[in-house]
């Protein structure tokens, strides 16, 4: 998270505002294809962890074989949509500037062959995750943060042109960090050998619950770099430079949490194909805790903060990036304890409706915020409807999880929703009485910050978790000295 930080400072620094916002756009198109990855991901995962769930490593082996049989045909179909309409579209309907073209299309070629090698590396990854062997899936995580790092120095002291330079060393780290993933589990794990397989009853399983996750996906897709895309549309790259860093800080953020969620994703479906529903909804609950605190431990101070530090950031703040970024912090708690909701959901294998509405309401995002941008509102008002349509779409998980699981909303807002607004109302008060009666300096920054995070925590460790959960951590801790 800290060097996706840093990489993102000197990128925008080295690129510049116009070649940054040229290139968070352009691969924000691949992105818009890109939605399948995570569809065809999600599905792998569910279906490998279920499998090790119920001890049958011959099923999983025989998912293993399909999934990479769809990913090839996917990965092909998905060449050919980027090279005819993907084209079609940066070329005419995006606002690129004529001297920036011919570097957007390298920018866009090369994140098409990065988009290819990371589909093909996600079974082998979804093997890990699966296996719950989190500590190469850390290590080879580091290595890529490292390799991130080794490419803002070359583009820093190199003299060519540096967009294009970028593009292809991007790629070079997708293929590096894939390469690694494929190479481990070959040698790891026996159910990892790819052959050719076919069974209609299995294909029909994995390719209807890989439809409605699609669906899903793409509505994340259409509020995310679809929104980027309109921006464009309306504005230009400047604003999308400002969108580009305010997701730059989100992503990161996200990227801790899901590092949390990762680890939790397979407990989850295991439990519910061994048949420990309550042991499932307890983890859940803990879980969906959890992802929210890890965000809220860094929302405090980044929403609190933004102006300064951004400008000590990134020094050149793109206009917008404030308003931004605040914008996207808050839908990003609205969003943090939904994760574990999508892996209890999809461990049923029942995702049809859910998909349906939860991924409704996200594309209806971005219809509504190309009208209201049609109608002269500005920029950030696209966040404001995102931030609508996502409590809706947390209520509309909270429903399902009713009815597909025997979720006790009762228990729910007693367990998860009631320690959430405690803690996050009492974290509040003392970093915002600092930001207040302390002139805005960096010294403001430091004090709002530290008593922000320490705040949180123990407010967190005190009405945040339950008394058992308390003792758990105390007796670790004691274990550690």
């Amino acid at each position: 998270m800290l060097v996706s930080l840093y990489t993102a400072r000197v990128v925008l620094n080295v690129l510049g505002v116009e070649d940054y916002g040229v290139y968070n756009v352009v691969a924000g198109v691949v992105s818009t294809f890109s939605f399948l990855t995570g569809t065809i991901s999600a599905a792998t995962s569910r279906f490998f962890a279920f499998e090790l769930g119920r001890r049958n490593e011959d099923r999983l082996s025989k998912y293993f074989r399909l999934s990479m049989l769809s990913f090839f045909v996917i990965t092909f179909l998905i060449i050919v949509l980027a090279e005819t309409v993907g084209l079609w579209f940066l070329y005419n309907k995006m606002i690129i500037p004529a001297d920036k073209m011919s570097s957007a299309v390298w920018v866009y070629q090369f994140a098409i062959l990065a988009f290819v090698v990371n589909m093909l590396a996600i079974p082998y990854n979804a093997i890990i995750v699966a296996r719950e062997n989190m500590q190469v899936y850390a290590y080879i995580g580091i290595l890529e943060v490292i390799l991130k790092l080794v490419i803002v120095y070359f583009l820093s002291i190199g003299n060519f042109e540096k967009l294009k330079c970028y593009a292809i060393l991007m790629f070079i780290v997708s293929f590096i960090v894939s390469f690694l993933y494929y190479i481990y589990c070959k040698k790891k794990y026996k159910e990892s050998h790819f052959s050719f397989f076919w069974d209609k009853k299995m294909f029909n399983e994995f390719f209807s619950f890989s439809f409605w996750i699609l669906f899903g996906s793409f509505s994340s897709v259409a509020r995310g770099q679809g929104l980027n895309i309109v921006l464009n549309m309306f504005f230009g790259p400047i604003v999308n430079a400002a969108y580009g860093v305010s997701y730059q800080v989100n992503n990161a953020i996200n990227q801790f949490v899901n590092s949390f969620y990762t680890a939790v994703r397979p407990q989850i479906t295991k439990r519910y194909a061994a048949g420990e529903i309550t042991s499932m909804m307890k983890l859940v609950f803990v879980s969906s805790r959890m992802c929210y605190f890890l965000v809220l431990i860094f929302a405090i101070p980044l929403f609190l903060e933004a102006p300064l530090i951004l400008k000590l950031w990134l020094i050149n703040v793109p206009d917008y990036s404030v308003i931004f970024l605040r914008l996207v912090i808050l839908v990003s708690l609205i969003d943090a304890g939904s994760y574990p909701f999508q892996a209890a959901v999809s461990s049923t294998g029942k995702v049809k409706w859910y998909q349906i509405i939860t991924g409704g309401l996200m594309i209806v995002t971005l219809f509504v915020a190309y009208f209201a941008l049609k109608l002269g509102l500005p920029p950030a008002a696209v966040f404001y409807i995102s931030i609508v349509t996502t409590i809706l779409a947390q209520i509309s998980r909270i429903i399902f999880m009713r009815f597909l699981l025997g979720m006790s909303i009762k228990d729910y807002s007693k367990d998860v929703l009631a320690p959430i607004f405690m803690v996050t109302i009492l974290a509040c008060l003392f970093p915002v009485l600092c930001y207040v009666y302390i002139e805005p300096n960096l010294v403001r920054l430091i004090i709002t910050s530290l008593v922000s995070v320490v705040s949180t925590v123990g407010l967190i460790f005190i009405f945040g978790i339950n008394r058992d959960e308390r003792l758990l951590i105390l007796n670790y801790i004691k274990g550690k000295k």
